[in-house]
């Protein structure tokens, strides 16, 4: 949900490609699932492949920060093999359309996160089945192995992605690209997902990362949980997931490491609650320590994912979060964190006011990925970076090695 880049490869499986691509295949199409980044390619492999394939359709995901590599992409494919139609979806052209149409000789443009419907019906001329149930992602049919060993998430391997709910029961947050993606809420029923979660085991996975926007509480929690339990899931494979603060009660913590929950990826992006209001988080900063209180004693693992940033926040307010979340880590109330400059995107509510308010730094996309600071801020932008490089040389405290 926000693109930077990274030293090591960090291969995330792309589930609603995925869903798209199975969906296709059922109906009788032929799919190639072809990821140039998990393929590690460079330009000309990837067209290569490309041009042996001569597929009737090549379907692109972009977001903001690669939206110019993929018009570059779609405009060389259009010029020289232009029997070829191409269709252009993402959260970038979901918000801006018509930059896009002007930009790049894209077929078809499809807009929101729903796009697998709508891309399905461009290829097969029909509706999805409003009856049928979107089917189990095929696995091999999108190379799962390229998702499975290069990814920080996984503490045992192979690992892989599913998702209960698309996306957030939340979706509030003014930051969070998807909450403007996705806008209508998806969540699974619990017996889909825990044949899932079966087909999974049965396929040789040893970790599951469940990617909702956060994993979705309450009846329907402890109706999984239980169900992993009792059919014996969690003998052989552990389970991570986002979570938000405030959104759990006391006894779902032990019934989570129960089930053989390992970790809890926490969005805590900061520790004045004046931005935590600004930003619709929805939770009081008292809930954090409570929530890591208890997960610890559960035996679950926490990790902090922290934003900096903020137009608003002086350089004051954002160390306040920066020493809090040191101090959680050397205190081991959190066994990990990430640190990520804010950078909102043009389909978020932050966004739109950023560019209301002249607070915007560069409308260059590129600049969109982590690289540089897009809010204009009230010190120098060097002291952000100081900030995330801060929490990730906590890996050589000593206390926090102890």
């Amino acid at each position: 949900r926000q693109i930077s880049w990274l030293r090591e490869p960090f291969f995330a499986y792309p589930i609603v490609n995925a869903t798209a691509a199975t969906m296709l295949a059922q109906s009788g199409q032929a799919v190639t699932w072809l990821d140039g980044i998990s393929d590690e390619m460079d330009n000309k492999e990837f067209a290569r492949v490309i041009m042996a394939i001569m597929p009737e359709y090549i379907i692109f995901e972009s977001s903001t920060p690669l939206i110019k590599r993929y018009w570059e992409a779609v405009n060389s494919i259009k010029e020289n093999l232009p029997t070829i139609k191409v269709i252009l979806c993402g959260e970038h052209v979901t918000a801006l359309p018509q930059e896009s149409r002007e930009n790049c000789k894209a077929d078809f443009i499809v807009e929101g996160g729903d796009w697998p419907m709508k891309v399905y019906k461009i290829i097969t001329g029909t509706d999805w089945p409003a009856a049928r149930p979107i089917p189990q992602i095929d696995r091999g049919l999108t190379r799962w192995w390229l998702y499975a060993y290069k990814n920080g998430n996984f503490k045992y391997l192979p690992g892989t992605y599913i998702m209960s709910a698309i996306d957030c029961w939340h979706a509030k947050c003014d930051f969070c690209a998807w909450a403007s993606y996705h806008k209508q809420y998806r969540l699974r029923p619990v017996n889909e997902v825990l044949a899932e979660i079966e087909m999974l085991i049965e396929a040789g996975m040893k970790e599951i990362f469940d990617d909702s926007g956060t994993l979705p509480v309450g009846d329907w929690l402890r109706e999984l949980c239980k169900g992993i339990i009792e059919r014996g899931y969690n003998d052989y494979v552990a389970f991570s997931a986002n979570m938000r603060f405030g959104a759990l009660k006391d006894e779902d913590f032990v019934l989570l490491a129960r089930a053989g929950f390992r970790m809890l990826l926490w969005g805590f992006e900061s520790a004045n609650q004046q931005t935590l209001g600004y930003l619709h988080k929805g939770y009081q900063i008292k809930d954090v320590m409570h929530d890591l209180i208890l997960a610890k004693a559960a035996g679950l693992n926490s990790h902090l994912t922290a934003m900096f940033g903020y137009y608003w926040e002086t350089y004051q307010e954002q160390k306040r979060t920066y020493d809090m979340i040191r101090w959680l880590l050397r205190k081991n109330w959190a066994s990990s964190a990430q640190a990520t400059i804010c950078i909102p995107y043009p389909i978020t509510p932050l966004w739109k006011e950023c560019k209301e308010f002249g607070m915007l730094t560069t409308e260059n996309w590129d600049d969109y990925d982590q690289t540089k600071a897009v809010m204009k801020v009230t010190f120098p932008e060097k002291e952000l970076f100081k900030f995330q490089r801060g929490i990730y040389n906590m890996a050589y405290n000593p206390e926090f090695l102890m």
